[in-house]
């Protein structure tokens, strides 16, 4: 567990905290997973969770995300509640599980959450292109291997354009291209100012970008 305070200076721009931890306890019966987390994450920082499992990890983005709630301490997505209405709108989320629907095609699952969220329907197509969905469109969302499912929760995640994208493994399970078209669109919505959280095991080769902070739980 470790006990952490950032914060970042660039002349002439002061930078929303799109994402704070402030005494953040979480415990789950008698075991302490977070003791006094604190966190404070900048627009447009990219910042990795590294740590071994039961570190902590999976659990600051089920805090970030409203998942789950602090047995103490406060959480603050873009300066509202996780849970609250105005929270839920300014981050997007990918877990291990899938929240698009596998009885839905591509097509229907994009046009849903763009109806859920008022989002820009344009937009989230360009998203889907941009990550290569463009042929899979009329397949169900059953019928895709890992990989492209998990561009389908990334366009899920991004289309609603958020502030905040919290990542639980991004690259775990992936091939050559299902990487390299993760890799381009984060680095794409980074470069648009957005947020990324993501875990990572231990000595993960890769990253968003190079001067990405990494944050060690243990």
């Amino acid at each position: 567990m470790i006990t952490l305070i950032f914060t970042l200076y660039r002349p002439g721009k002061q930078l929303l905290e799109t994402l704070v931890f402030k005494g953040v306890w979480k415990v789950y019966s008698n075991k302490v997973v977070l003791k006094d987390f604190n966190l404070i994450v900048f627009e447009g920082e990219v910042v990795r969770l590294e740590g071994p499992n039961g570190s902590g990890k999976t659990t600051v983005l089920k805090l970030a995300s409203g998942i789950e709630r602090p047995t103490r301490g406060e959480v603050y997505v873009a300066g509202s509640r996780p849970w609250s209405p105005s929270g839920k709108r300014a981050f997007g989320v990918v877990m291990h599980g899938n929240m698009t629907y596998p009885e839905l095609t591509v097509r229907e699952n994009i046009e849903f959450f763009v109806k859920l969220y008022k989002a820009d329907k344009d937009y989230a197509f360009e998203l889907a292109n941009k990550i290569g969905l463009d042929d899979k469109l009329d397949q169900r969302a059953s019928e895709l291997s890992f990989g492209w499912r998990k561009r389908l929760e990334m366009v899920r995640a991004l289309l609603h354009k958020p502030k905040l994208l919290l990542l639980d493994e991004p690259f775990v399970g992936l091939d050559k291209r299902g990487l390299e078209d993760i890799m381009t669109i984060l680095k794409s919505v980074n470069e648009e100012g957005v947020s990324i959280v993501y875990t990572a095991p231990t000595g993960v080769p890769y990253s968003v970008r190079p001067d990405e902070r990494v944050v060690s739980l243990a």
